[in-house]
């Protein structure tokens, strides 16, 4: 072990212990990342194609609002939709990474809330996969418009 590292052995596996737990979160939480990111894009496509359609318009709008749930708690107005869970899980592992020092209080505290949290986002996404979208490419489809597709995102990229 490096000399000017002044972490004890117990400090070092207590944040191995912990970026541990945070990568496994980001591997489960990977694969709706990027997903919630295809939709959001292609809603802000539909949404610039339906501008001069009030009615098309406004359901978008509802489900964009279903997808800022899933984001920070104080959006910066006009920010695009986020996953917080998994960007809040990318920064802390970013954060426990950064020092040779045990991990803090709060950094703990973090973790715990970001562990308990990942549930009910997992039940949300769900329910927006089985019943928000489908309602929404339902509308769509009666509009005449196109449908936000899943399979998308592997396509695109």
């Amino acid at each position: 072990m490096d000399p000017r590292v002044k972490a004890s052995a117990a400090d070092l596996q207590e944040q191995f212990d912990l970026s541990w737990r945070l990568y496994q979160l980001r591997l489960k939480l990977a694969p709706i990342g990027e997903k919630f990111d295809d939709i959001a894009e292609q809603l802000t496509k539909l949404k610039a194609r339906a501008a001069e359609r009030p009615d098309v318009t406004q359901k978008l709008e509802a489900f964009a609002q279903t997808l800022m749930k899933f984001g920070p708690p104080h959006p910066r107005p006009g920010a695009p939709p986020s996953l917080f869970v998994l960007d809040s899980t990318t920064q802390l592992f970013d954060d426990i990474q950064a020092a040779d020092a045990a991990p803090t209080v709060a950094t703990k505290a973090a973790i715990e809330d970001l562990e308990a949290k990942v549930g009910a986002t997992m039940d949300a996404w769900r329910k927006l996969l089985e019943s928000d979208l489908p309602a929404l490419n339902q509308q769509l489809k009666q509009a005449g418009f196109p449908e936000i597709k899943m399979e998308a995102a592997h396509a695109s990229r």
